[in-house]
């Protein structure tokens, strides 16, 4: 617990310099996000840490529905499995946390019932899944709803005990796949803290089992809560947001047209996936061997993100008769249309052309039915998370 209160503390407190850049700004984080300029992943990312910043200090002054209202709209922002720190610090999760407490100290039982069982509630992070069930448990106990309810409570957390176990084996199965510098190192004190919050969590909800409806609240309301930190409150907001909050916050732009060769020579466009998802893997091609991993980890699951209404389309830096070579190649096992941008003018704007790269960077972009590019990869190596990115490309195409 001290070392996760610690850890809160110290992305909570700890602004890097893109941070202080981004607080300057107006309301329209967009801005930086430019085409022709390699895109920043960590946009959504940050746009969260700033939230979580206006969150911790609208509940030290007491305003707890400007609280609710920041948090709902940072659970909306886009996620990315890179930016959760430490297993799920990143993002909304921190928003989510401070709110939690926030609303246990003030009973406030139905925002957290309402928020609580918001299907943009579960963030990812085993450790704050594992808070909002606990707030939610003394929620509806609260109310006199919990019978009806413990048993499922109870199969959510022991389900994020094996999530978690999960995660952990395929972190250590993608370090033996991969090189050494590709590795990432997995927070043994963070995975120790967040079991210990899980099996605490099952101990409480046993407590309220066991607890007459007339028992007096605030021991129970201490053991639900989170240990106490710090909530700095320096008599003005730490960030200020325009009257629409965080709806312009994000990458979300037009995505620039698209009208390329496939293999055989016929032009595709974006515009012909109009009224669908889409999401555009661009790739190197020419033996590329994380490109060609990437297309076949698609390739199983092109029905998938078919039955949810989204296109998939591969933009290879090939030329056309490079394309057609490597379809051959593919023998067929690759169910979606591929193009040919061997001039790579449409990967420049989608900003993969870096000053410091020779070949252009890999991205996957998901453009919603209207047109606008609502989440995104780029980096040098093509995003693998097939499973990850079905599950976020409905979230975000549902709304």
């Amino acid at each position: 617990m001290r070392f996760t209160c610690l850890l809160l503390l110290a992305v909570l407190c700890g602004c890097d310099a893109a941070d202080r850049e981004l607080e300057k700004q107006t309301p329209t984080v967009a801005a930086l996000v430019k085409l022709r300029k390699p895109v920043d992943n960590q946009v959504w990312h940050r746009s969260a840490k700033l939230a979580a910043k206006a969150v911790r200090n609208h509940l030290a002054k007491d305003r707890i529905d400007e609280a609710i209202e920041l948090t709902k709209q940072a659970l909306e922002l886009p996620r990315h499995p890179d930016r959760n720190n430490s297993f799920g610090w990143g993002h909304a999760t921190m928003s989510l946390s401070l709110l939690l407490d926030g609303l246990v100290g003030s009973q406030r039982w139905d925002d957290i019932i309402a928020i609580g069982h918001d299907a943009d509630a579960n963030v990812g992070n085993e450790y704050v899944e594992s808070q909002r069930i606990r707030a939610l448990a003394l929620a509806h106990w609260s109310k006199r709803q919990l019978n009806f309810r413990s048993r499922l409570m109870v199969e959510e957390l022991e389900s994020l005990k094996k999530s978690l176990s999960k995660r952990i084996d395929e972190q250590q199965d993608w370090n033996e796949t991969n090189s050494p510098e590709d590795q990432v190192e997995i927070d043994s004190l963070f995975v120790a803290a967040t079991k210990k919050h899980i099996q605490s969590s099952l101990a409480f909800l046993k407590q309220l089992e066991e607890t007459a409806p007339d028992t007096e609240l605030s021991p129970l309301k201490r053991s639900c809560l989170e240990p106490e930190w710090v909530v700095p409150c320096d008599g003005v907001d730490a960030v200020r947001f325009g009257e629409n909050g965080f709806i312009e916050l994000g990458p979300l732009r037009v995505a620039p047209p698209i009208r390329l060769a496939n293999k055989d020579g016929d032009m595709i466009s974006l515009a012909d996936t109009k009224g669908r998802g889409t999401l555009v893997a661009f790739y190197l091609g020419r033996g590329c061997f994380h490109c060609a991993m990437q297309l076949k980890e698609f390739a199983p699951r092109f029905e998938e993100f078919d039955a949810k209404g989204i296109s998939i389309l591969g933009v290879s830096a090939d030329t056309p008769e490079q394309l057609s070579n490597a379809m051959k190649a593919f023998n067929g096992r690759i169910p979606f249309t591929l193009l040919s941008d061997g001039d790579k003018t449409v990967f420049e704007q989608y900003g993969l052309i870096a000053d410091d790269q020779e070949d252009p960077l890999h991205g996957t972009f998901l453009i919603d039915r209207s047109g606008k590019v609502v989440w995104h990869d780029v980096d040098v190596h093509p995003f693998l998370d097939i499973s990850f990115l079905l599950r976020e490309s409905n979230r975000l195409l549902r709304k």
